[in-house]
């Protein structure tokens, strides 16, 4: 197993944690993390950049899929940001769809069907207000930030249709 050490990889024969086998733990301030030091999530990702960023992580950086993150082994502001803006909208995503399809090494073919079905059970059982309010028209563009904001709880009681409202309250 390879770890990253101060941006150096060093091999480690018996690693005391190994992060589901998959080596891509990385090494400072004394612990283990699952993102380099400095690492911040990207920045205005839409919802379908964020998608393939939840399934497929970040390889050429060692980050492995952020639907892996574990909030323990992200530092504060990286922890913050990952319960707020990227785990509501990606996490309700994944309700409609079948997970065992969600692999790191997947196809395009399926990173992109998956999205299409969590995007359709999002439209039907969440939040259909989004699609069928003339206000939210750009909503293709919006951040993974904005999604979660606008599928919380809070927002569906405000905008949501009657529908929504309804199942927002069985969830």
């Amino acid at each position: 197993m390879q770890f990253i050490v101060s941006g150096v990889r060093r091999l480690q024969i018996s690693p005391t944690h190994t992060n589901n086998g998959d080596g891509k733990v990385h090494c400072w301030s004394g612990r283990f993390w699952d993102v380099p030091e400095s690492w911040m999530f990207p920045k205005k990702t839409t919802r379908r950049n964020g998608w393939r960023l939840w399934v497929s992580g970040l390889p050429t950086q060692r980050i492995k899929p952020f639907s892996q993150f574990q909030t323990t082994m992200l530092p504060k502001n990286v922890r913050n940001i990952f319960k707020t803006e990227w785990r509501p909208i990606f996490s309700r995503m994944e309700q409609g769809i079948d997970i065992s399809l969600l692999t790191e090494s997947m196809h395009d073919d399926i990173v992109n069907s998956t999205y299409l079905e969590g995007t359709a059970y999002i439209k039907t059982n969440i939040c259909s207000y989004i699609w069928s309010n003339s206000n939210f028209k750009s909503h293709d563009e919006w951040s993974v930030a904005t999604w979660s904001k606008r599928t919380n709880y809070t927002d569906i009681e405000k905008f949501g249709t009657d529908s929504d409202k309804k199942l927002a309250k069985c969830n």
